[in-house]
């Protein structure tokens, strides 16, 4: 999961080199805090009768999983952040107006990149899950292009079936980024990519990736 994706290319925008601070307050920066509220929307109170609890001993229970903190975000503005910024490609500081502006929270960049960081750990497993199902004998198809990540041009790179896509930014084209990707080379199915637009020819890769057979594209279908 990119930290901050930003969808022009350098032939529509005037290309900016990455500057040496972080996403997150900056030196200087007047924060904003998430404070506890006299009034809040919800209470929930959990009754316990004292006189029967064996004498001599104390009960304690643990907080819901996730509730660490005296006061902290709830899981559907962390879901809505990662959403925005993960998915629509909106950035930080966009996603940050947004929550001020709609709903009166206060999310600061630095805020927004935790949840995407705390978001990429938890899809952990399903990672593995997506590649096992694209590893799976079968039709796929890869392709790239070009994006911009913090200014700097890199190739995010796609293999595809009918159900399963799995995505990866990485600075180089072929070969190498493939490889890094983890995917086709313990792929052993069939394998298309389209290389000729005017033509419509697209190259199979059939039981090794690296080996190339050519055919029209209406031959696939």
């Amino acid at each position: 999961m990119a930290s901050h994706i930003l969808h022009q290319t350098p032939t529509e925008e005037k290309k900016k080199k990455p500057g040496p601070r972080k996403p997150g307050g900056q030196n200087g920066h007047v924060g904003t805090t998430l404070r506890k509220f006299d009034t809040p929307d919800q209470i929930e109170n959990i009754p316990v009768d004292r006189k029967k609890l064996p004498k001599g001993k104390r009960y304690t229970d643990p907080f819901p999983e996730g509730i660490n903190r005296p006061v902290q975000y709830g899981i559907d503005v962390k879901v809505h952040s990662v959403y925005m910024s993960q998915y629509q490609l909106v950035p930080y500081k966009r996603i940050e107006e947004d929550f001020q502006d709609q709903v009166k929270i206060p999310i600061s960049a630095g805020t927004v990149f935790n949840f995407n960081y705390d978001a990429y750990h938890k899809l952990e497993a399903f990672e593995a899950m997506v590649k096992s199902k694209l590893i799976a004998p079968g039709l796929c198809h890869a392709d790239e292009t070009g994006i911009n990540i913090n200014g700097k041009r890199v190739w995010l790179h796609c293999v595809s079936n009918p159900l399963w896509s799995y995505y990866l930014p990485h600075e180089k084209r072929g070969l190498e980024a493939m490889e890094a990707m983890g995917i086709l080379p313990h792929f052993n199915g069939v394998l298309c990519q389209v290389f000729q637009k005017i033509s419509g020819l697209v190259r199979l890769f059939d039981g090794d990736w690296r080996h190339k057979t050519i055919a029209r594209v209406a031959d696939c279908l």
